[in-house]
């Protein structure tokens, strides 16, 4: 078990900024043991925003280095409804509408460069798996529960989280009533680590 914490020069979205890494080797992450994973904090150039917060157990879906930049795929409140940050990217807090989380990625910067980007991605991602966060779903959708919006909503709101988060997924569309009792008996669940409904009541009932 150890503490892990990494301060480094950045822009985030285009912002300059000093950012700080904090990570945390739960007891059993070797084996998939769950833990806090951690968290990413950063306040912009001239310290006038308040200091911007992520935990990675809560607000970070996935991460991904390009080059000299870190990719930090997340699913926040908006920042003028989270009263523990404000982000240091231009137009942030406009518009909360709202304390619904959404999707938005933040894009650091490296100053240090490509070598740098490319260790705080690895740590970012060892906290990640450590976690114990699902790899392999299941998705079955009824296109004809609730209001006839199963599939959009899918598409739309769910299917991307589960991308931004490196899930396998396999989806399968329900057909007739009784078909999703037919999918369940027939389905191998050593191969998921979950399955999930998007529907009205009736598919959980069959």
């Amino acid at each position: 078990m150890g503490d892990h914490r990494a301060t480094a020069k950045v822009r985030v979205n285009g912002a300059p900024a000093e950012a700080t890494l904090f990570c945390t080797d739960p007891p059993g992450a070797a084996n998939g043991g769950g833990g806090d994973g951690g968290e990413l904090r950063w306040r912009c150039a001239g310290g006038a925003a308040a200091e911007r917060v992520l935990s990675l157990d809560a607000d970070v879906l996935g991460v991904e280095a390009r080059g000299k930049e870190v990719v930090v795929k997340a699913f926040v409140l908006p920042a003028d409804a989270a009263a523990r940050s404000v982000s240091c990217a231009a137009g942030a807090g406009k518009g909360g509408g709202g304390r619904r989380r959404r999707r938005r990625d933040y894009v650091f910067e490296m100053a240090a460069g490509e070598d740098a980007a490319a260790a705080w991605c690895d740590r970012m991602r060892g906290s990640l798996d450590s976690l114990g966060r699902p790899k392999r779903l299941f998705i079955l959708v009824n296109p004809f529960g609730g209001k006839k919006c199963g599939k959009k909503i899918y598409e739309a709101e769910i299917k991307p989280l589960f991308e931004a988060a490196g899930v396998n997924v396999t989806m399968q569309e329900t057909r007739y009533q009784g078909h999703a009792r037919e999918v369940a008996s027939s389905l191998d669940l050593a191969r998921y680590d979950g399955i999930v409904c998007v529907s009205g009541d009736g598919v959980l009932v069959e």
